[in-house]
């Protein structure tokens, strides 16, 4: 996603450089924190059911504490790079809804 985002290039807004730059390090930021759950999940010991649940239910914490500070880290990118054309445009994108929620 980092690479589509830096190929299309940064917005034609105010400020749509640093916009792009701090898109692309929070997307990386998703995607390092996938790639780390996804490597817990394949640690998880199959052959113990309690060890097994225990550690799904520890890498779940941690996923959703990881995704909540991504959330964050949009939000924080929403307020900081108000634009209203920007907002619009997004809206009518549904790649855009669908991570806004």
């Amino acid at each position: 996603m980092v690479a589509r985002v830096r190929k299309e290039g940064p917005p034609a807004v105010d400020k749509g450089e640093a916009l792009q730059s701090d898109l692309e390090a929070a997307l990386g930021r998703f995607g390092t924190s996938f790639r780390h759950a996804s490597t817990k999940a394949r640690k998880l010991p199959t052959n113990n059911r309690q060890a097994f649940s225990s550690g799904v239910t520890s890498l779940g914490k941690d996923v959703v504490t990881e995704l909540a500070a991504t959330g964050d880290v949009f939000t924080k990118l929403g307020e900081r790079f108000k634009d209203k054309d920007l907002s619009n445009a997004t809206k009518n994108q549904p790649a855009c809804q669908r991570v806004s929620g």
